[in-house]
């Protein structure tokens, strides 16, 4: 279709569609999007609004008014990265900040990557894959932050047995590096959490 098409058919007014946000052509012709955003990543205005139109005769240009129709705010989180306590605190913030007072219209898709302590790591699995994963509509996490873990860290499992044996060998593994030490990190951060959960019910 011809881009001036509105002004060769002589037409006051031409709405388009199959495009999900709002695009405006020209002074007669728009993509008014659609009454709903269905993506984190749409075309033009991002949707969720309609187009109210009041023709003033054949001649004359519409008189066009963009009105919000959307409920949901979809919002994409670039480059998050965490590297302590306070920084998952800020991005729990960040989210909630969104719409505070309507939380269940939120979905948000956030990269996240970073290197965290023990105690920070068990923060970011109870304030945001927990807590902050129930209060909003969706959370869509790529990546994850890694676990940053010494021999010091060790001590928690206690000074010998089973567990602590096992957490040395994944501690040692995981310092290897490669694709069998980042499995080793993997599950040396599980290791973590469940031992201080464990400890959390315990008391």
């Amino acid at each position: 279709m011809a881009l001036d098409r509105a002004r060769r058919a002589g037409l006051a007014y031409l709405a388009l569609g199959d495009w999900h946000g709002f695009c405006q052509i020209d002074a007669r012709t728009v993509y008014s999007g659609t009454p709903e955003t269905d993506r984190f990543t749409t075309g033009g205005g991002g949707g969720g609004e309609a187009v109210v139109v009041t023709l003033h005769g054949a001649r004359a240009e519409p008189e066009i008014t963009r009105h919000r129709t959307g409920r949901y705010l979809w919002k994409k989180l670039e480059d998050v990265v965490l590297t302590s306590g306070q920084d998952v605190l800020a991005l729990e913030a960040r989210i909630r900040g969104i719409a505070p007072d309507n939380p269940g219209a939120v979905l948000v898709w956030a990269a996240v990557s970073g290197l965290l302590p023990v105690e920070d790591m068990a923060l970011y699995e109870s304030t945001i894959l927990k807590r902050l994963s129930g209060a909003v509509a969706c959370l869509r996490l790529t990546g994850a932050p890694h676990l940053s873990a010494g021999t010091e860290d060790l001590d928690r499992f206690g000074a010998g047995g089973a567990v602590r044996a096992a957490a040395e060998h994944l501690l040692a593994r995981s310092e290897a590096g490669g694709a069998e030490g980042q499995l080793a990190a993997d599950a040396l951060q599980r290791l973590f959490l469940f031992w201080q959960d464990m400890g959390a019910q315990a008391g």
